[in-house]
């Protein structure tokens, strides 16, 4: 959830052939619910109903959805992630109250959402990881399957925050471990709502990803925290469907998320890397376009899969 993934999250809507008016968004957000003034927008705990025009920052498509998809209106809300556990728990026990989801997928471009914790650069891991850590919350006490939706892995940062070949190895070993339930490519058809959505706002990964389903080569951005020229790899419109109650038992990071929040990240120390990980890095870092190509062509999947995950 928040900027860009929003619109990776619109555009598998489209691609799944899931009815928009059985679809409810969920962002989690780096916010406070008494630090940003939100309390009157609380549902419970710590998730907040979003309306329409409630953030003036271009950086924040949330409130802008229902300017492109207005069968969304009303079914938009945001978990604040800077929350005690309880409070988060709360806000996921009120969605499944509320709506009872057959499936969550939770959308993440760039990469954030794909590390374990044994990584040397972590990216901007701390939202994402409290994301995974209530997902694999409600997959354990509800028995939902919940799904990270990664696409436009590497391009994070335009490719400087997340080392590629550590993105590449951690595939390769959630694929081990039988994690990976599918990649999907998002055909060109479902972006046309994450233009219009882009055209209300600011995203950096936004464009790379809409850049890589249109197949161009190179893209110019100015927006966000990308200014320049980016080469825009193939692989950018892979969307890889990675089990989160098995991602998050193998990762230290989201496991010390669990039951704490963000204060389990805040006294987070990184482990010693598993050796099996040690070598899936070095074999990667020589070619991690041809890890991330194998797992697609094994796992390939059309975007229906999304219909019942």
């Amino acid at each position: 959830g928040g900027g860009g993934d929003v619109g990776l999250a619109l555009a598998l809507v489209k691609a799944s052939g899931v009815k928009v008016s059985s679809t409810v968004i969920v962002s989690f957000l780096k916010c406070s619910i008494s630090q940003d003034r939100l309390s009157r927008h609380v549902v419970d705990g710590a998730l907040v109903r979003i309306e329409e025009g409630a953030f003036p920052s271009p950086r924040v498509f949330e409130d802008k959805i229902p300017l492109v998809e207005p069968g969304l209106r009303g079914r938009i809300y945001g978990v604040c992630t800077r929350s005690g556990w309880r409070d988060l728990e709360r806000a996921i026990d009120r969605v499944i109250e509320l709506y009872n989801p057959q499936c969550i997928v939770s959308a993440d471009i760039g990469g954030d959402g794909l590390v374990l914790g044994y990584e040397d650069l972590l990216g901007s891991y701390k939202t994402d990881t409290i994301a995974r850590a209530l997902l694999a919350y409600t997959a354990r006490e509800y028995g939902v399957e919940a799904l990270i939706a990664a696409g436009g892995v590497g391009a994070e940062g335009g490719g400087s925050e997340l080392d590629h070949a550590w993105l590449a190895a951690d595939l390769a070993y959630l694929d081990q471990i039988g994690a990976v339930k599918g990649v999907i490519e998002v055909p060109k058809t479902a972006i046309t709502v994450a233009e219009s959505l882009l055209r209300l706002g600011e995203s950096g990964m936004l464009p790379l990803f809409i850049a890589s389903v249109k197949g161009l080569n190179t893209i110019r951005i100015d927006m966000a925290y990308l200014h320049g020229e980016y080469k825009i790899e193939p692989w950018y419109r892979y969307v890889f469907l990675i089990d989160e109650h098995k991602h998050c038992n193998e990762s230290p990071l989201c496991k010390n998320a669990i039951g704490r929040g963000l204060p389990g990240l805040k006294t987070y120390r990184k482990p010693k890397t598993p050796q099996i990980l040690k070598k899936l890095y070095k074999e990667a870092a020589k070619n991690p376009a041809k890890y991330i190509e194998e797992i697609h062509k094994r796992r390939k999947r059309p975007p229906t899969i999304l219909r019942s995950c």
